[in-house]
């Protein structure tokens, strides 16, 4: 795994995780599994439609390969960052409505240092 592997994670789930959130989504997540699993659904889609392409010039003559890959690691990512939002935004949650906002933006930095760790070694577990 290389340093433009990692700006690549960094940049594209910062993207995939903040662009196309709505409002709704980051309203309710914290209380509704429904919204928190739609959040993941157009995350997981955002970031599958941001990586493909640099994926598939990893190894153009084993594309379809290292696109199944891919598409493995955004499941398993999903599923992480699934997990990871459900404890973090009801964390968050808390914290906003207790006026803790120190805390409350620990937990958001934990948050997205899980997610950014999760990814980078589950990319290099599935890609090197």
């Amino acid at each position: 795994m290389g340093i433009y592997d990692i700006l690549l994670i960094i940049w594209a789930h910062f993207v995939a995780d903040f662009m196309p959130q709505n409002d709704k989504m980051a309203q309710n997540k914290s209380t509704s599994n429904i919204w928190l699993t739609n959040h993941i659904m157009v995350y997981s889609a955002a970031m599958l439609g941001i990586m493909a392409p640099f994926v598939y010039f990893m190894d153009a003559a084993n594309s379809h390969i290292q696109l199944l890959w891919l598409l493995v690691w955004v499941v398993i990512n999903g599923a992480l960052h699934w997990i990871t939002d459900w404890c973090s935004s009801r964390a968050t949650s808390y914290l906003w409505q207790k006026g803790d906002r120190h805390n409350f933006f620990v937990v958001v930095g934990a948050d997205q240092a899980i997610h950014l760790s999760t990814m980078v070694v589950t990319w290099a577990w599935l890609f090197n």
